[in-house]
């Protein structure tokens, strides 16, 4: 389960930005949380901005760490990673 991803110094992204999938204190829509064992997380998450705001590129950091992690029983431990920095 995903509660927090972080991406900095990535395509668009020198900050960090942070997208956070933790249930704040609000009980309103008890439906819309997920529980595993001790943790709890939203089952949904939106990305809204203008456009050129990095809603793609922050999609792509997604997308490569999910990449990285599914690879990475084939990656050497001296190969350089694939990511363009910022």
């Amino acid at each position: 389960m995903l509660l927090k991803f972080t991406v900095e110094n990535f395509l668009s992204f020198r900050e960090k930005a942070i997208l956070n999938l933790e249930p704040s204190r609000d009980r309103e829509h008890p439906e819309n949380i997920i529980k595993k064992s001790n943790y709890k997380g939203l089952n949904l998450a939106v990305t809204l901005g203008a456009n050129a705001a990095g809603k793609t590129n922050f999609h792509k950091a997604i997308t490569f760490a999910i990449l990285m992690v599914r690879n990475s029983n084939v990656r050497q431990v001296n190969e350089p990673l694939l990511g363009v920095p910022f």
